[in-house]
């Protein structure tokens, strides 16, 4: 199987699978677990403090060892991690289990964007980005209604089981399937001792600190992504929270097929169905107009990046704030549908400023700096939902997002040229090996 089939292939299963886990994990946390404001950003943290600490070292494992080899690891410990929280309902043994899966996120978040940039090539993964997004987005659907129906006539902790025993089973498959045909792994000399390999470690890490300092894009991508993680963290982990307290839900139900009143979680169905329907065009529109090239100068992506954000923070404080419940629904279809374009963008635009041997790791650090930013501001947003509300909350989350628009706007304005030189140099230079002992 092509490498862009096996990408698109886990993006379809992981999308289904994962949206059955979490369609049910936020009313599992609230109505099994009881788990309050504070504890549910509490969680979050726990996996960001994990994921800042080992997402650089997993990421070093994935230039220096192998792409395919971290994306698995990485598979297998988040199948473990929900395994664990659907079987013991305790906020202990969440907390435990999410320490767990920031362990597996940092295996794959560099790696996967690193073997499939690899495999095709960095000037075929705009196109690839959002075609992945329309995969998603249906896969997305899916995996929420047959959640809703496990939930509904099983109780939530089926669904997460589901969910988590169909990342089990893809991950054993992809060991079968998955092709490593574009990574180069750095020589080793013969006779190379352990401290020979720390040292190639090293100036990998150096190397890839270079290219963030010296390269004006990835030093802006991941300024603004300590600010994304900041702003996410609380919104992530309180909006479900928000639409399943704060209004006064209609009864949803499938007679047809012999459901009575479905569970609440429900309409995160119906979002979804809505997401869908706006989504999948609204990405072929951004597949055609919006591909970013080589050739796209690289203001035209930072104005992109921020009209983006400008209508992703108009439609979350919307949806902080409104009392009506069809707005509510309304702002968040239009916050999550324009939410996605900046991450494909972003992705797209900084693996063409990435030298190959070291994209991993830079990838690593672009989580990193989204780690950074979740574990900073999200006990705060946490705080201030336990002690104002969850509405306080969310409007503090996405007033968060407010100097994403004054960071690319002054990108435009000062230029942005300085530097890109260093990737060019870096792919040219000889690789390093590691010296005999």
């Amino acid at each position: 199987m092509s490498a862009r089939r096996v990408f698109l292939l886990y993006t379809a299963i992981n999308a289904i699978a994962m949206k059955m886990i979490f369609t049910a994990l936020a009313a599992y946390y609230v109505r099994v677990i009881g788990m309050s404001p504070l504890q549910l950003v509490l969680t979050g943290t726990a996996i960001e403090v994990t994921a800042f600490v080992f997402e650089v070292p997993t990421g070093i494992v994935a230039d220096v060892y192998s792409r395919r080899l971290s994306v698995l690891i990485g598979g297998f410990l988040i199948s473990l991690t929900y395994l664990l929280e659907g079987s013991l309902p305790l906020f202990a043994v969440v907390i435990a289990a999410e320490v767990i899966r920031g362990i597996g996120e940092t295996f794959r978040s560099g790696a996967t964007e690193a073997w499939i940039t690899d495999e095709i090539g960095a000037e075929h993964m705009g196109e690839l980005h959002a075609r992945n997004a329309q995969v998603w987005r249906v896969c997305w659907v899916i995996g929420t209604l047959i959640s809703v129906a496990l939930a509904s006539l099983f109780g939530y902790q089926a669904a997460i089981l589901t969910g988590a025993g169909l990342l089990l089973l893809f991950n054993i498959a992809l060991c079968f399937i998955m092709p490593e045909t574009g990574f180069v792994r750095p020589e080793r000399a013969i006779g190379a001792t352990l401290r020979d390999d720390a040292r190639t470690i090293v100036a990998t890490l150096r190397q890839s600190g270079g290219v963030v300092r010296g390269t004006p894009v990835v030093l802006l991508l991941v300024v603004a992504e300590i600010i994304r993680g900041g702003a996410s963290e609380g919104w992530d982990r309180l909006w479900e929270s928000h639409v399943l307290n704060n209004f006064s839900l209609p009864v949803l139900s499938l007679p047809i097929i012999g459901i009575g009143a479905l569970d609440p979680i429900a309409w995160f169905a119906v979002v979804e169905f809505l997401g869908m329907i706006i989504g999948v065009p609204f990405w072929e529109v951004v597949k055609r107009r919006f591909t970013v090239t080589s050739a796209t100068p690289n203001a035209t992506v930072a104005r992109w990046l921020m009209a983006s954000y400008a209508i992703v923070v108009v439609c979350s404080l919307g949806f902080a704030v409104t009392g009506s419940f069809a707005l509510a629904i309304i702002f968040l279809v239009l916050r999550e549908l324009f939410y996605g374009p900046p991450g494909t963008i972003s992705g797209t635009w900084i693996n063409l400023h990435i030298p190959g041997r070291v994209r991993a790791t830079v990838l690593s650090m672009l989580s990193q700096a989204n780690a950074l930013g979740q574990f900073g501001a999200g006990p705060a947003v946490g705080a201030v939902g336990g002690s104002f509300g969850v509405r306080a909350a969310l409007a503090l989350a996405s007033a968060l997002h407010a100097p994403l628009l004054w960071l690319y706007g002054r990108f435009i304005r000062r230029g942005n040229e300085i530097g890109n030189a260093l990737v060019t140099e870096l792919e040219a230079a000889p690789e390093p090996t590691s010296p005999a002992g």
